[in-house]
């Protein structure tokens, strides 16, 4: 296996994004439903929903150097599949200043976009396209970190009720939705939503919280733009915290992840999509490869709405169909970007479930050549 990755080290969205509050997926007995790849993850950070981003870089980069039937490609870029009408037999990447045609019998696309597949000629829908709304993407959103923050006091304020529907403990606080209506910000392209704050090792903590509009996660120059104005906003909203929020008196601005947390882009057309009420009224299919029970989340689309959670699934499949393209052979596509409605995505989008569906694109490829 060679995997191939355009940035200087392996996370992605966790270690790019500073996503580093898992979206779990438990079934009815509090059971774990996302395993493989993800358990393994998850036990190495120590079974928490919190993880340190640092700590976490280097256990990924120990997971794939460690094993003896992967290669790592770091610092290399997509440029053009290789078909053979439809079928794909390689990639063109550009790596160190040079082009390499790489080629292979199988191919998995798991970058957060379906770059790949959709480069060879998958159709694919954006946002909410497939509702008729093609320019409804759910928000993106900057990940920030401050310092000297007074975690007893934050959780004596919680804890005696002054946050409603606000958890805490040692590593994380939720909630907050109050607080966060109450920031106003510069521009209506921004909003601070509830917050999600999580604790890292070295005592600064991690916020998302910042929701940004109108932002086409698939152009180079709508993200940067999108960057620029959220950390411009950071300032005045730790002045805010700093003000608002017990604990965080003497808080200070150490800076802000490298990549935006973009929640939605394409989602390529498969043999199958997966529908909001396959999700909600927790389908089982035959050929299920993954489970999840995530609610469906699905983030504000605009500064007219707040988003909305369409449902609380029990434990609902991924059938294998989902990663399979409607065209392109020798191609399985992976994550965020698989085949899911709009809806659906709301609750399949999150890491775990994508980590879940990777596994079992690896599993088939793996066998389809054997038999």
């Amino acid at each position: 296996v060679l995997l191939v990755e355009e940035r200087e080290g392996l996370g992605g969205l966790f270690t790019y994004g500073w996503l580093n509050f898992l979206d779990m997926n438990y079934g009815p007995q509090h059971e774990l439903l996302t395993r493989g790849t993800f358990l393994e993850f998850y036990k190495r950070i120590g079974k928490s929903p919190v993880f340190d981003v640092e700590e976490a870089k280097g256990i990924f980069q120990d997971m794939v150097s460690s094993h003896p039937n992967i290669a790592l490609s770091l610092n290399t870029r997509l440029v053009e599949p290789l078909l053979q009408g439809e079928k794909l037999v390689g990639i063109r990447v550009k790596r160190d200043g040079q082009e390499l045609n790489l080629y292979a019998e199988r191919f998995i696309d798991a970058s957060a976009d379906a770059d790949l597949a959709a480069a060879a000629g998958v159709p694919y829908t954006v946002g909410a396209e497939d509702m008729g709304e093609p320019s409804r993407c759910q928000a993106a959103t900057l990940i920030f970190q401050l310092g000297n923050i007074d975690w007893e006091t934050l959780t004596a304020a919680v804890k005696g009720g002054q946050f409603e529907g606000t958890k805490i403990n040692e590593r994380a606080a939720w909630g907050f939705a109050q607080l966060g209506k109450k920031y106003q910000p510069s521009t209506p392209r921004l909003r601070l939503r509830g917050l999600n704050v999580a604790r890292q090792k070295d005592g600064s903590v991690l916020i998302n919280a910042l929701q940004i509009f109108y932002v086409n996660g698939l152009e180079e120059a709508s993200k940067k733009e999108a960057l620029e104005l959220a950390r411009k906003e950071l300032p005045a909203i730790t002045s805010f915290l700093k003000k608002n929020l017990p604990g965080f008196e003497k808080a200070e601005l150490l800076g802000s992840a490298p990549e935006l947390y973009i929640r939605e882009t394409r989602h390529i057309k498969a043999l199958y999509q997966l529908d909001i009420n396959d999700v909600v009224f927790n389908r089982y299919f035959p050929d299920a490869i993954a489970l999840g029970s995530y609610p469906v989340d699905v983030q504000a689309t605009s500064p007219q709405d707040t988003g909305y959670v369409y449902g609380r699934p029990v434990v609902y499949s991924i059938p294998f169909r989902c990663l399979v393209p409607v065209r392109v052979e020798n191609l399985l596509v992976v994550g965020r970007s698989a085949g899911y409605t709009h809806l659906a995505a709301g609750s399949a989008r999150v890491v775990p479930v994508g980590m879940a569906t990777a596994d079992a694109a690896g599993v088939a490829c793996a066998h389809s050549l054997k038999t």
